[in-house]
């Protein structure tokens, strides 16, 4: 039986024994909703060299910066609740930081296309197909991204890791307990590696490449309190 083995890259856990047995057999296909600088897919793509990543990045100045990185392609989208135009805030200073908050002094206007999950699936050509890991950072729109897309869609994902933003909206905790309860009902296995929901990993069952046993379940918990250990005594020590 093939090992659940953990790993982290860019503060996102997922399940690396998966992604190497698919990439030792095929093709795999990663989503990096939220690319930002692309940190993420090009350590993905490194690791995994038989990866074809399709990534969504708001900000223009980020998304064309890695347009030219081979099996990757990247969207200047905003993912949104409906198709329609978004308008946000780019930090002048920190290129890396985008914000639907307009009011800073450092932030320009910037205004593109937002798109549901779904219509970006079909204008990558890839709806239907099984998503390996699909890597979620969005700035508070992960909300909306797990609340309109169907069952269909999620249930054909392998594994998804994502930033809920608790830690900025606490009020935004109700909404993520009902979406945990959804993603349980349709058999995943949902873990927060931290305390706010800042690092959940969602394990599907029904398309697993190893069946999540008992042991593999206390195991994700001893890591969880293992990471949460390490970053304690992190704060501790500094």
């Amino acid at each position: 039986m093939l090992p659940i083995v953990i790993d982290r890259v860019s503060e996102h856990h997922f399940i690396s024994s998966w992604l190497k047995a698919g990439n030792e057999h095929g093709r795999l296909l990663v989503v990096d909703l939220g690319m930002n600088a692309g940190e993420f897919s090009r350590e993905i793509m490194r690791r995994y060299p038989n990866t074809r990543v399709v990534a969504v990045e708001a900000n223009p100045d980020l998304a064309l910066a890695s347009r030219y990185s081979p099996n990757l392609r990247c969207y200047n989208y905003a993912i949104a609740s409906e198709n329609g135009p978004v308008t946000f805030g780019v930090d002048r200073v920190n290129s890396t930081a985008s914000s639907l908050d307009l009011t800073s002094d450092h932030s320009e206007t910037v205004t593109v296309e937002g798109v549901q999950f779904s219509e970006l699936l079909q204008r990558a050509e890839i709806d239907g197909e099984v998503i390996d890991m699909l890597k979620i950072d969005i700035e508070g729109s992960e909300l909306e991204l797990f609340e309109r897309t169907a069952d269909r869609v999620l249930s054909n994902v392998r594994q998804i890791s994502v930033e809920f933003h608790a830690f900025i909206n606490p009020d935004h905790e109700p909404r993520i307990a009902k979406i945990l309860r959804r993603m349980t009902s349709l058999n995943f296995h949902c873990i927060d590696f931290t305390t706010n929901f800042q690092d959940v990993l969602m394990i599907n069952k029904s398309l697993g490449l190893s069946r999540l046993n008992q042991y593999d379940t206390a195991k994700l918990s001893l890591i969880k309190y293992t990471w949460g250990l390490k970053r304690k005594l992190a704060t501790v020590l500094h």
